[in-house]
C-alpha cells in the first residue's frame, strides 16, 4: 500500500472566525483535511463557563491568560500548554 502525504498550511488571517462561547474560532486543520487531531486558534475574550462533551482540549497560550479550569483559577504564562480531558469545565477571563 502507498500512502501519499499531503502538506498543508493555512494562516489564521485567511480563515473568516466566528463567535463560539470562548471567544472568536478559526479552524487551522479540521477532520475534513485527514487530519487525526483537529487545530483551531482561538482569541479568548471572557469565555462564558462551558464544556467540550467529545474531545480534549490542548490549548497552548500565544500571551498570558487569565483562566479557571474546573473551578480552580490560575494563570497560564506565554508558550504554557495543557491538556484539559473533555467534559471539564472551563472559562477564559480575559487577555
Amino acid at each position: 500500500m502507498t500512502a501519499t502525504a499531503t502538506y498543508l498550511r493555512r494562516d489564521p488571517a485567511d480563515v473568516k472566525p466566528w463567535s463560539e462561547t470562548c471567544g472568536q474560532i478559526r479552524p487551522l486543520i479540521e477532520a475534513a483535511d485527514g487530519a487525526a487531531a483537529e487545530v483551531h486558534h482561538v482569541e479568548i475574550d471572557h469565555a462564558k463557563l462551558h464544556y467540550h462533551a467529545r474531545t480534549d482540549e490542548l490549548p497552548s497560550a500565544s500571551s498570558a491568560l487569565r483562566a479557571s479550569v474546573s473551578d480552580s483559577p490560575g494563570r497560564s504564562p506565554e508558550g504554557a500548554s495543557m491538556r484539559k480531558p473533555r467534559a471539564m469545565r472551563s472559562t477564559g477571563l480575559d487577555q
